[in-house]
């Protein structure tokens, strides 16, 4: 859910983390504002690892340590899942600006090759379950979800960017 945390993410997280448990260890990044009441209303589990935020480097280890994220659809986070070869489930903000995260999510999903889209309005307990049941206890599902989110990683990219700026700039 990011460093402000994703409500919808957490109410997810809380009403199927029993049968999630069964399945998967966790770490569940909750936002700041909401630890307190996620505290109140979980169960203590030691495959259960809850925080309010991550730093850069903690989050670099928490990715690499996942088999599976879970996680909204910025373009920031689509490309560190793509670097890492990490299958994901993207959840996209509604209505964000120019519906961009929604618009981020399809095109990196490619009709869920390379992860899959749930809509926050489809998130439900069962579904949100589901889906992660489905690749967390598929590992040959797990490993070509992360084989084609890595397709579209390019290591590149700043340097593009940055021939791209420089082209322009020498126009003006």
């Amino acid at each position: 859910g990011g460093s402000q945390g994703a409500e919808k993410i957490n109410e997810a997280v809380i009403n199927t983390l029993p049968r999630l448990l069964e399945i998967a260890e966790i770490i569940h990044i909750c936002g700041k504002l909401n630890i307190k009441f996620i505290e109140e209303n979980i169960q203590k589990s030691p495959n259960y690892h809850l925080y309010p935020f991550l730093n850069a480097e903690q989050l670099k280890d928490a990715f690499a340590l996942a088999d599976l994220i879970v996680n909204r659809a910025g373009a920031g986070s689509i490309f560190e899942i793509a670097a890492l070869g990490k299958p994901s489930i993207l959840i996209p903000i509604p209505d964000s600006a120019s519906d961009h995260q929604r618009q981020n999510a399809y095109e990196f999903s490619d009709n869920n090759q390379r992860a899959i889209v749930i809509e926050q309005e489809n998130l439900t307990p069962n579904i949100f379950l589901e889906e992660i049941s489905k690749l967390i206890t598929n590992p040959a599902k797990l490993q070509e979800t992360g084989n084609k989110a890595k397709s579209f990683y390019n290591p590149n990219t700043a340097e593009l960017i940055r021939d791209e700026i420089l082209n322009l700039a020498t126009k003006i």
